[in-house]
C-alpha cells in the first residue's frame, strides 16, 4: 500500500510505522470539521488507538493558554474527578506539563511523585506524552496523550507524537481562528445594539413611562418567545429591539405625550401616529433594525383586526409584534404612573387571558400563562421602585430547563432580603448558563452572549442595590460600591479577552464569576441583613 493512498477509511491493522504520518494526515482534514475540542481530542484517541502497535491509552487532554497565561483544560477524557480536577487550570510553573509547554519541546513523563505530591491517585506511575501546540512559532498550549504504566517509547512512535504535534497545532489554530472571528461577529453585533438602545433611551427622556418598563416588557417578550419554541438568535434579536417599541413617541407633542389624564378621541388619535412615526424611524436593511421596525409598527396590532396602524390581523401580524403586544401590556397594567395605579397581578393576568382571541393572539397568550414563573422573576429585578429590605416576596417556582448546573442555589447564599436574594439567584442563573454555554460546547458566540448579559444585568443589579443602600444610610456602602466597580470592570475586561482566546475565556470566567459571587454574597452581602431590623 502507498502512503498516498491512505485515508480516514484504511484499516489501521494495515498501517505500518512507516506510514504512520501519511494516515495521521488524515485528522488535518477531519479535524478541521470538527466543531470543537472535546470533538477534536476524541478523534485522535480514537485514531492512535486503532494503531496496534502504538499501545496508547483511551485517555488524554488538551491544555491551552489562557489570558491568564495559565493552562486551561478546555477538553479531556478518561480523567477521574481528582485529575480533571486538578487539571482545570495549571500553572505553567506547577507540573511536567506545564514546564514542557513553556519550553515548546516534547516530552515524555512519567507522573508518579507529581501525582503523589498533589494528593492524586498514585498507585502506579502515569506516563504521558506532552505535545506543544504552536500558532505562527507561539507556544498556544499543549495535548496530552497517556500511555501504560511502565511504557517505553521507541522512536518510530516519538516520529509519530512529533507529526501530531504538528498535525493538532495546525487544527487547533485553525479552530482558534474560526472563533475569533465569531467573537469579533459578535462584537460588531453589539455594536449595532448599543446604537439601537440609545436611539431607545432618547424616547425614554421624554416620556412618562421608565428604563425598566423597557427593559421589563423586553424581557417578558422573551420568556414568552423562549416557551413558544423562538431559538436563542431570535430572542437576542428580540431583546434588544424590544424597547425601541415606542421610539416613534418621539414625535408626539408633549401637551399629549406627558398629559397626566386620559386623552380625548383627537389627542388619542395623535398618539397612535407613534406606530408608524416608529417605522419610519427605524429605517435600513439590518436584521436587527428589520426587527426593531416590525415591533414598533405592530405592537398596537390586535389579533381580530380591531387595532392600529394598519388594521393587522390574525398571523398577519409579525410575531413579535403579537408577543410584545401581551409583554408591553401586562407591564403597563402592573405598573404605577402618574395617571393610574398599579393593577393587582391576578387582575391583570385574568385581563390579558380575557383578551385571548380578541386583542392578543391566543398562542402568545398561553406561553404568557405559562411563563409566569419567570415573568413575575423579572418584575422584581427590573422594577421601578426602591428595593425595601423588609419586602417578603412569593414567587411560583420555576421550570427546571434541564441544563447543566455549575451553582446550585444554596441557602447559605441567602441574606434575609428577598428581592436581593431574587437578583443572585438570577445571578448564579447566569453563570449556569455561561457553564451551559462551555460544557455543551456552544462556541465564542454563545458565550459571548451570555458574558454581555451578565455584563448588563449586573450593572442593574448592582444601581439598585446600591439605591437600597443609600436610602438605608448603609454604613459601608463606600467600600461596597468600590468593589462593584471592580467586578464590573472585569466582566467587562472578560468580554473583550474574548476576542483574543475564545477557546479558554469561557472556562477562566467561569472560574472567576463563581469564586468571587459566592465570596461576595457570603462575606459581604450578608451583612446587609443588618437593613431589615431597622424600625
Amino acid at each position: 500500500m502507498s502512503n498516498d493512498c491512505i485515508t480516514s477509511t484504511t484499516n489501521p491493522a494495515d498501517i505500518k510505522p512507516g506510514m504512520a504520518s501519511s494516515y495521521l494526515l488524515t485528522l488535518l482534514q477531519d479535524g478541521q470539521r470538527t466543531d470543537n475540542l472535546q470533538d477534536l481530542l476524541e478523534l485522535v484517541l480514537e485514531r492512535l488507538a486503532a494503531l496496534p502497535w502504538m499501545h496508547l491509552e483511551d485517555r488524554g487532554a488538551i491544555m491551552l493558554r489562557g489570558a491568564s497565561g495559565n493552562l486551561i483544560q478546555v477538553a479531556q477524557k478518561g480523567f477521574t474527578e481528582a485529575r480533571a480536577e486538578f487539571c482545570t487550570q495549571v500553572s505553567l510553573d506547577r507540573c511536567a506539563c506545564g514546564q514542557a509547554t513553556r519550553n515548546g519541546q516534547i516530552a515524555f513523563r512519567e507522573c508518579l511523585g507529581e501525582a503523589t505530591v498533589n494528593a492524586l491517585p498514585a498507585d502506579k506511575a502515569d506516563n504521558h506524552y506532552i505535545l506543544p501546540l504552536q500558532d505562527r512559532g507561539k507556544v498556544i498550549g499543549d495535548v496530552v496523550v497517556f500511555v501504560p504504566a511502565g511504557h517505553v517509547p521507541d522512536d518510530a512512535e516519538v516520529c509519530v507524537m512529533h507529526d501530531l504535534a504538528t498535525i493538532l497545532s495546525n487544527v487547533v489554530a485553525h479552530r482558534l481562528a474560526h472563533e475569533i472571528v465569531g467573537a469579533k461577529e459578535l462584537e460588531l453585533e453589539q455594536a449595532k445594539a448599543e446604537v439601537i438602545q440609545k436611539l431607545g433611551a432618547a424616547s425614554e427622556y421624554r416620556d412618562t413611562e421608565t428604563g425598566m418598563h423597557v427593559m421589563r416588557m423586553a424581557h417578558f417578550a422573551a420568556s414568552i418567545a423562549k416557551t413558544m419554541g423562538v431559538d436563542a438568535d431570535a430572542r437576542d434579536r428580540l431583546v434588544i429591539a424590544a424597547p425601541m417599541h415606542d421610539v416613534g413617541k418621539i414625535g408626539i407633542p408633549d401637551n399629549i405625550l406627558l398629559k397626566p389624564g386620559r386623552l380625548d378621541s383627537d389627542e388619542f388619535n395623535i398618539m397612535r401616529r407613534h406606530a408608524a412615526i416608529g417605522g419610519q424611524l427605524l429605517k435600513g436593511d439590518d436584521e436587527l433594525m428589520r426587527t426593531a421596525r416590525e415591533i414598533a409598527c405592530s405592537h398596537h396590532e390586535k389579533w381580530d383586526g380591531s387595532g392600529y396602524p394598519n388594521g393587522l390581523a390574525g398571523e398577519d401580524i409579525p410575531l413579535f409584534g403579537r408577543i410584545c403586544s401581551v409583554a408591553d401590556v401586562f407591564d403597563a397594567l402592573t405598573s404605577s404612573r402618574p395617571y393610574k395605579q398599579a393593577w393587582p397581578i391576578d387582575k391583570a393576568i385574568d385581563t390579558i387571558v380575557s383578551e385571548s382571541g380578541h386583542a392578543f393572539d391566543p398562542a402568545v397568550v398561553g406561553a404568557f400563562q405559562k411563563s409566569l414563573p419567570e415573568i413575575l422573576r423579572i418584575r422584581e429585578l427590573y422594577r421601578d421602585e426602591i428595593i425595601d429590605p423588609r419586602e417578603k416576596l412569593s414567587l411560583p417556582p420555576l421550570h427546571d430547563d434541564g441544563k447543566a448546573v455549575h451553582i446550585p442555589w444554596e441557602s447559605s447564599y441567602g441574606i434575609g432580603i428577598d428581592v436581593v436574594d431574587e437578583h443572585h439567584r438570577y445571578l448564579i442563573r447566569l453563570i449556569n448558563d455561561l457553564y451551559a454555554a462551555v460544557t455543551e460546547r456552544h462556541g465564542a458566540r454563545e458565550i459571548g452572549r451570555v458574558l454581555r448579559a451578565l455584563e448588563h444585568y449586573t450593572i442593574i443589579h448592582f444601581r439598585e442595590e446600591e439605591k437600597m443602600m443609600e436610602k438605608h444610610d448603609y454604613r459601608k456602602l463606600a467600600p461596597h460600591k468600590i468593589q462593584h466597580e471592580k467586578f464590573c470592570s472585569r466582566v467587562n475586561g472578560l468580554w473583550r479577552e474574548l476576542q483574543v482566546n475564545p477557546l479558554t475565556l469561557g472556562h477562566e470566567a467561569i472560574f472567576f464569576l463563581r469564586d468571587w459571587l459566592v465570596t461576595h454574597i457570603q462575606k459581604e452581602d450578608i451583612q446587609l441583613h443588618e437593613l431589615t431590623a431597622e424600625t
